[in-house]
Order: structure tokens, then C-alpha cells, then sequence
């Protein structure tokens, strides 16, 4: 008979933190979708700010006159890294035996994708804020940054109307996304549609989201219940959107009372700086007859670019 296979602890620490990152990555949603700068020293890190800026007048180089400077808009903004997230399994001994070593794995990946939902929240919530500003303080005391506002949507709640047709309305909604987009010059960025299932169940069941007569090639079906791509947005879900965010609570807010469905971003919205990337531990704690699994992460978070923010709602 062959000999069992018995996890070392070496070989349980690596497996643990394969676990721990897989985990997290695949629950993560909003932090994919952000300027990342990892730092190894110091609690900070300075990002490039981009503004509206003036362009150049070239029309007098034709009567051999000189080009006009143009006003760049550009600075730094300084993103502290800010608080440490912690999440930590005590698991008693008597069932960390009686489980072997699958209790302990279940914890780690248990772990990250609670820590996976507290990043994504508070990317949400800077992102709710970022709709609230029209502009940029630079943190370097040189004045402001003038940016273009982000911009929102809203398409009619259609409440009482068949799924297919609500499907149509939030697709008609991404494309007007898109139009603002363009029409502030951010097409050089992948972007990106994050909403909430219901919403992507609705946009599935449209005609117009998956069928070949509109979209060549395969962006989807119904039959594995996906849709990939809407004018060039990729389509992802979350279920950590907030219906009503700060940017949608009262008639001075930019969804002047409307139920926020859906966001969209570039990553240029949101920066991100990191000290602790994800980092897992375990150990055994004899005095307290138990083992311990723990989850750490430590960042910042800070608006870059209102103007790569677009907000979708709808009327009630």
C-alpha cells in the first residue's frame, strides 16, 4: 500500500498562500480596475494628475508667426497610504485536527475573499466621492488641477416593463456612456462596465446585447448566461455597488435622487497606493490551544481623473 501523503509545513505555507491570492484575485472586482503603485518604503506615493489644459495655437505658423504655449494642465497628487486591513480565522485545535489540514485552507480562502470585498468597498466608496468633486486641490500647493466633471446617465426605470425591454434601455445607457467619454477625448483607456446582477441579468436577456444581427463573433449567450463586450466596454458585476451612494441621497447630488445601477470607469479614475500587498500568515498559539489564519493588506485610496467616471441610474 502506498504511503500517505502528509503536508509539511512548508508545503502547507506555500499552498496556503497560493490559496490566499487565487482567492482574493478572483472576488476582487474594482481593484483591477485601478492605478496601482506599489510602494517598499515611506507611507506614500506621488501620481501624475492630468487636467483639461489648453490647446495649442498652430494657425499662426502658416503667416510665420510664433506657436502659442499652451496651458498644461499637470500635476502630482500625493495618495497616503492610509489603514491596514486585517482578517484573522482562529480555529480551535481539537477542530483543526479532527479536519486535518482542509479547515485550515477553507479559512485562508474564507479570508480573501472577505478581504476582496473590503477592497473593492473602498474603491466604491472613493469612486461615490470622486462624483461629488469638479476638481482637483494638487496636494503640492501650486493650485488646482481643473478637470472635467464626471458624467451620469440616466435611463428610464421601466419598471414595470418586460426584462428584454429593460435590457434594451441599459444597453442604449452604455452607449451614451460612451459618447461622453468621447466627447471629453478619454478613448485611449480599456473601459470598463461594472454593475449590479440584476442589471446584467436584464442586459443579458436583451436581443440587441447578444444576438449575431448586432454583434458579429460570439459576445455571449444566453444559454451560459454572459455578455462580454458593449461598445467596446467589457462588462463585469459586482454585489458590492450601492444602490444609493452618497452621489445619489439628495436633489443637490449628481443623481439628484436616482438609484444608482451601474459604473463607468477607466482605470485613470482611482489611484491606488500599496505598502503591504496581500499578505497571509499562519502559526499555532499553544497558551491559547488554537491556530490562527491571517489575512493582511495595507493601502491607500485617491481620485485621480473625475472625468474617466461616468454613473449610470435610473428613475424608480
Amino acid at each position: 500500500m502506498a504511503d500517505a501523503v502528509v503536508s509539511t509545513k512548508t508545503g502547507l505555507a506555500l499552498e496556503i498562500y497560493a490559496k490566499t491570492i487565487s482567492s482574493f484575485e478572483r472576488k476582487n472586482v474594482f481593484k483591477e480596475l485601478c492605478t496601482v503603485q506599489t510602494i517598499t518604503s515611506g507611507f506614500m506615493h506621488r501620481f501624475n494628475v492630468m487636467g483639461t489644459g489648453d490647446d495649442a495655437d498652430v494657425t499662426t505658423v502658416a503667416l510665420g508667426g510664433e506657436i502659442a504655449t499652451s496651458q498644461l494642465s499637470i500635476n502630482k497628487r500625493d495618495i497616503i497610504v492610509d489603514r491596514t486591513i486585517d482578517s484573522r480565522k482562529k480555529i480551535d485545535n481539537w477542530e483543526r485536527k479532527s479536519a486535518n489540514f482542509d479547515m485550515v485552507k477553507t479559512a485562508v480562502e474564507q479570508n480573501a475573499q472577505a478581504m476582496a470585498r473590503k477592497v473593492d468597498k473602498l474603491i466604491l466608496n472613493e469612486i461615490d466621492q470622486t462624483m461629488l468633486q469638479p476638481q482637483l486641490l494638487a496636494e503640492d500647493g501650486s493650485g488646482k488641477v481643473v478637470q472635467d466633471t464626471s458624467g451620469v446617465v440616466i435611463h428610464d426605470g421601466l419598471k414595470d416593463a418586460d426584462t428584454e425591454v429593460r435590457g434594451d434601455a441599459i444597453l442604449e445607457a452604455i452607449f451614451k456612456a460612451g459618447s461622453i467619454l468621447n466627447r471629453k477625448d478619454r478613448t485611449d483607456k480599456q473601459r470598463y462596465v461594472v454593475m449590479t446582477p440584476e442589471l446584467y441579468a436584464d442586459l443579458v436577456l436583451s436581443k440587441k446585447a447578444i444576438n449575431a444581427d448586432y454583434n458579429s463573433g460570439n459576445n455571449g449567450s444566453i444559454k451560459d448566461g454572459n455578455v462580454f463586450k458593449i461598445n467596446d466596454f467589457t462588462i463585469l458585476t459586482s454585489n458590492n455597488i450601492q444602490t444609493l451612494g452618497l452621489a445619489c441621497q439628495d436633489e443637490n447630488k449628481p443623481l439628484d435622487g436616482k438609484t444608482l445601477s451601474a459604473w463607468v470607469l477607466t482605470e485613470d479614475v482611482i489611484g491606488i497606493t500599496e505598502l503591504i500587498g496581500l499578505n497571509t500568515d499562519e502559526w499555532e498559539d499553544k497558551k491559547d490551544k488554537c491556530y490562527y489564519v491571517d489575512v493582511e493588506y495595507a493601502c491607500g485610496v485617491g481620485t485621480l481623473d473625475p472625468s474617466s467616471l461616468v454613473a449610470i441610474g435610473y428613475t424608480s
